[in-house]
């Protein structure tokens, strides 16, 4: 498995994500996280997980800047 953390500019912000690829990953399930949710959530994660362990790659990432989140 091949995982990153990777930096996406929009405009004039950055958003936070984890790309997440299995070997011969299937496709791939983006989670976009907002409203009291991050990248980091456990509950996220473990989906995330599950996905892989099928053969999906995952790409969890931040809709909030880092100073949003402050």
């Amino acid at each position: 498995m091949v995982e990153n953390e990777l930096e996406v500019p929009i405009d004039s912000v950055v958003l936070l994500g984890r790309l997440s690829i299995p070997d011969n990953a299937k496709g791939i399930v983006l989670f976009a996280h907002g409203s009291g949710s991050s990248r980091q959530s456990p509950r996220n994660n473990y989906v995330a997980g599950v996905l892989q362990k099928s053969g999906f790659a995952t790409f969890l990432f931040d809709l909030l800047t880092r100073e949003e989140e402050a």
